[in-house]
């Protein structure tokens, strides 16, 4: 009897000792290895100032482990989120053989047969911000593969597991309990941001003029390449409340683009001088005021904006008529935001949540010019500015 409780003793410490220095890894342990590096490769790629080959060589060692993490574990969610914002980073996975949209598309489909089958441990392993992220890739392409309702499913895929709190609002970080509805009126944004933008509004006339005055060389193509056709630039004015910095040279020898306010220095005055403006842009994370220019024939692909702490203002400056055939005023030039579509009129504020899902066309026949102004959300509060909540609902 004391031989067989001294054997059952022996066999429950070797059963709770932790393994031996050198030997074998789990396969859970191997692919948290790869994890780890591939976050850490990554990291370097996306932080530090490096050339494009520098740049490119480290997402491929990230991306090498992540494939060699997901053969130990094929379901590791955290795996498979890193992987798909990998290869959607700048879009680098899209020019790297074996690595384009096939696999990205393929590490999507896995992504999301893991976190369906079990949402509570896929947000073990990976943020809800990271699988908001990704669901938000990945519901791009769905929409790429199947269209508006391969999009659609996608995202209804997510809301039923409780990613998201509502329909057509799907921002990868999230500021819980502010009032969410896609189109604003004014005076639902408070008395004082109200007044702010009537004061800017009433000049528009003197900001359309300035604006196409503005060399057309000083504009920037639309950094997140959201438009599908077309050509949509944009001039930035402010960023968070500050001057935004000129361009580059464009070639050796020749001078550096101008900055906005170089260009539009009556526009910049009036900014400033418009009580409130500077403090409410820049208490938007990622806030900015700036031209947005359309050329005929854009789209502009649904997307939402990152986050939900800010309402978007647009003043329009030019606006195309419609042709006599049109049978709405949105019909060739227009802006779904939500379930609801509805067109620019010239010096006419509009007020929109762009966390919720929104999309744009132009049909027309000359460049729509919108000036672009970020608020913060009316009902966030000011030590929240930085804040994001980032847990499942």
């Amino acid at each position: 009897m004391r031989a067989l409780k001294t054997l059952l003793a022996a066999v429950l410490l070797l059963l709770c000792s932790p393994p031996a220095a050198g030997a074998k890894k789990t396969k859970g342990s191997k692919a948290e290895s790869h994890l780890r590096q591939a976050k850490e490769l990554g990291a370097e790629a996306r932080t530090a100032n490096l050339g494009e080959h520098e740049i490119r060589a480290l997402l491929s060692a990230s991306q090498e482990h992540v494939e060699k993490g997901l053969l130990a574990n094929p379901k590791s969610f955290g795996l498979l989120t890193f992987g798909v914002n990998n290869l959607n980073w700048r879009g680098w996975g899209a020019s790297e053989p074996g690595r384009g949209v096939d696999a990205r598309a393929d590490l999507c489909d896995r992504a999301r047969e893991v976190f369906t089958d079990n949402p509570k441990a896929a947000l073990r392993s990976a943020s809800a911000k990271d699988s908001r992220y990704t669901y938000i890739i990945c519901c791009d392409e769905a929409r790429r593969l199947d269209g508006a309702d391969g999009r659609r499913e996608c995202f209804a895929e997510a809301l039923g597991a409780r990613l998201w709190a509502r329909e057509w609002q799907y921002p990868a970080t999230f500021h819980q309990g502010l009032a969410a509805r896609p189109w604003w009126k004014l005076g639902a944004l408070g008395r004082e941001n109200r007044l702010m933008l009537q004061s800017l509004q009433k000049w528009w006339p003197e900001i359309r003029r300035e604006a196409l005055a503005a060399s057309s060389t000083a504009f920037r193509v639309e950094p997140d390449r959201l438009f599908e056709s077309g050509e949509w630039t944009e001039l930035a004015l402010w960023v968070r409340g500050e001057p935004a910095a000129g361009g580059q040279r464009t070639a050796v020898g020749e001078k550096p683009v101008p900055s906005g306010c170089e260009l539009m220095p009556k526009t910049c005055a009036l900014l400033d001088d418009t009580d409130g403006l500077k403090e409410a842009n820049r208490r938007v994370a990622q806030g900015a005021v700036k031209l947005s220019n359309l050329a005929q024939g854009t789209v502009i692909k649904p997307h939402c904006a990152p986050v939900n702490d800010r309402i978007r203002i647009h003043l329009p400056l030019v606006v195309p008529k419609p042709s006599a055939s049109a049978r709405t005023p949105h019909q060739e030039i227009g802006i779904r935001v939500g379930g609801e579509a509805r067109a620019w009129t010239e010096g006419e504020l509009m007020a929109f949540d762009d966390s919720f899902e929104h999309e744009v066309w132009h049909r027309g026949e000359e460049d729509r010019l919108v000036l672009i102004i970020d608020i913060p959300h009316p009902d966030l509060e000011e030590e929240d500015d930085d804040d994001d909540d980032d847990e499942e609902f």
